[in-house]
């Protein structure tokens, strides 16, 4: 108890503790405070302690489009000097260097009106009209064709953060997207209250880490079930086609969208007995209450497509689905056919985005 009252006092000193007191309005009246939007500021899981380096954030107030005093739930407005980027609309912020977040909500209307933000971003302008149809999913231009093949910096990208290794057991570090993230941890923690331990074995891959898989398998360095495919499959086509069983090409992968987590194992058969039976059954009873799907289902009428079954698949819909309707709009097999990996002219004769990326149980469209 100790120990919690002492980590609380260090989050408020850190935070609140170059403020004075004239700068807090302690009596401001619940009737005055509904004026302003609520900033909830919280430490990252993992941080056992506080950090809050000089100068690593600035936090200005703003009332009424004018600054003034800090009240309880006064929007609180974060500006990262070393980039001079100024928060928009984010559930959380990232700071790489010192690795925590803060949640807060989208502040009002007036606050982007702020002639004093305009002159701090430098001449960074920001559509308003643009970001309000982002906010309501109805921008095509959300997701760049470079994002949905998985080619940026995912550790450096604002929507990333990084799983916290209770929930992978390993020392490679997973990245998932903010939503999704803060999604599977409400999953683990009812599992967990069922008696059901769920592991992460592996989360968003970059373009260049799919490119590894894929031409590893390609190549003949990586058997498939036991053979050496560069050997035993001389037709580009039909070597594809078996790589495209359990692996993506480069540039289709769900797992470059930072929704999609393979859980606990990567066999079928793990799943079917004991722990790992109880593991999928507490998964397809309860995984959609968080917005966990599994896209790769059996085959079957409905889904006679794809990659085979993957029981260990699970992908996070709320923001899959307005990632996979960008994908359709923007990226075609010409693409992926163009990008530079071994067998990539093969995605047209295959009709990789139509048999494999669209190839998904009908709930996942």
């Amino acid at each position: 108890m100790r120990k919690r009252l002492l980590h609380i006092a260090m989050i408020s000193f850190f935070l609140f503790g170059g403020l004075s007191d004239k700068y807090i309005d302690k009596n401001a009246t619940k009737d005055k405070e509904q004026d302003y939007n609520v900033v909830a500021l919280v430490l990252k899981d993992e941080h056992p302690k506080p950090i809050m380096p000089k100068d690593a954030f600035s936090m200005q107030v703003v009332l009424n489009k004018k600054p003034g005093i800090l009240k309880r739930d006064s929007s609180i407005f974060m500006h990262h000097p070393n980039t001079n980027n100024f928060v928009l609309n984010s559930d959380l912020i990232q700071n790489d260097k010192i690795g925590f977040f803060k949640k807060v909500r989208l502040l009002s209307k007036e606050f982007f009106n702020n002639k004093n933000i305009k002159k701090e971003t430098k001449n960074k302008k920001f559509d308003k009209k643009k970001q309000e149809k982002i906010e309501d999913g109805k921008s095509e231009k959300r997701y760049s064709k470079e994002f949905l093949m998985g080619q940026f910096r995912i550790a450096k990208h604002s929507d990333f953060v990084p799983i916290n290794k209770r929930y992978t057991g390993r020392r490679t570090v997973f990245y998932m997207q903010k939503e999704a993230y803060l999604a599977y941890k409400k999953m683990y923690r009812a599992a967990r209250k069922d008696g059901i331990k769920l592991r992460v074995l592996s989360a968003t891959r970059s373009f260049s880490k799919q490119k590894k898989i894929w031409e590893n398998k390609w190549r003949g360095k990586k058997p498939v079930e036991g053979k050496n495919l560069a050997r035993t499959m001389p037709d580009k086509a039909h070597r594809a086609c078996k790589i495209l069983e359990y692996s993506s090409m480069p540039g289709t992968s769900r797992h470059h969208w930072g929704t999609d987590i393979d859980l606990n194992a990567f066999n079928n058969k793990y799943f079917e007995e004991g722990k790992g039976e109880k593991v999928y059954q507490w998964l397809t009873e309860n995984a959609a209450k968080y917005g966990f799907y599994q896209p790769y289902t059996a085959k079957d009428s409905e889904r006679p497509d794809g990659y085979e079954e993957e029981k260990w698949h699970w992908s996070y819909l709320p923001l899959a689905k307005e990632m996979l309707e960008a994908y359709k709009q923007q990226l075609s097999d010409q693409h992926i056919a163009k990008s530079k990996f071994k067998g990539a002219e093969t995605a047209p004769k295959i009709k990789v985005v139509e048999k494999y990326v669209l190839g998904i149980h009908p709930n996942c469209k």
